[in-house]
């Protein structure tokens, strides 16, 4: 087989008259505002959509939705524990959520971030659909049944309490009659109140009895 001598091979130079190598690799060094120039000269600078902006939409919708499916689970609860001391509690939970879900469409309208109202009706639709769980019984409303909506409202509260968090945390602009401190505080005292119950909940529906 014919092997060149080393004389006969392409020097790196050579090799670059045929092979278009970039200098850096593609995103090493992306202007964020690259300037276009046109055949008259004329300079122009495109402004890339940011990333982080459409990750905050999607964030915000994402919670939004839970936070819609959070307030349907507490007054299907409050629905059926009228009367009772969880029920009494519930009724403020409920007020709560409102209040909450309201603070939340605050911060989007501030941010024009557009309320996401497919992803909504989905979660919504899947709430629904979770009603018809087996509770250990054929029909009715049973401990168990108080026991599970009770750990999704608990679910929720932290899922909620994580977001006004990560929002303080990315100093996220928030109108003025938006707080996070004081919406982080009162999700930690939602969950305070909601434990108790639960607990007792867990007892009703679990407990066997032997020791």
């Amino acid at each position: 087989m014919y092997e060149p001598s080393r004389g006969d091979r392409p020097t790196g130079a050579e090799a670059g008259e045929f092979v278009d190598v970039p200098e850096t690799m593609p995103g090493d060094h992306d202007d964020p505002h690259p300037a276009i120039r046109s055949d008259e000269g004329v300079v122009t600078t495109v402004t890339r959509p940011d990333a982080r902006d459409a990750r905050l939409r999607v964030y915000l919708n994402d919670h939004r939705s839970g936070a819609a499916v959070g307030l349907a689970v507490a007054r299907r609860c409050l629905g059926r524990n009228r009367g009772s001391m969880l029920g009494s509690e519930l009724e403020r939970i409920v007020a709560d959520l409102q209040a909450d879900a309201a603070s939340l469409d605050e911060v989007m309208r501030g941010l024009a971030v557009t309320p996401d109202r497919v992803k909504r009706a989905l979660a919504w639709a899947g709430e629904r659909v979770g009603r018809l769980k087996l509770n250990g019984q054929l029909s009715g409303y049973s401990p168990l049944s108080r026991q599970l909506e009770l750990e999704m409202l608990l679910a929720g509260i932290d899922a909620k309490r994580s977001l006004w968090r990560a929002l303080a945390s990315a100093r996220v602009a928030a109108p003025d009659t938006v707080d996070y401190g004081t919406l982080i505080d009162r999700a930690t005292d939602q969950r305070c109140r909601l434990v108790p119950h639960h607990e007792r909940a867990a007892k009703d529906a679990l407990a066997t009895g032997a020791r």
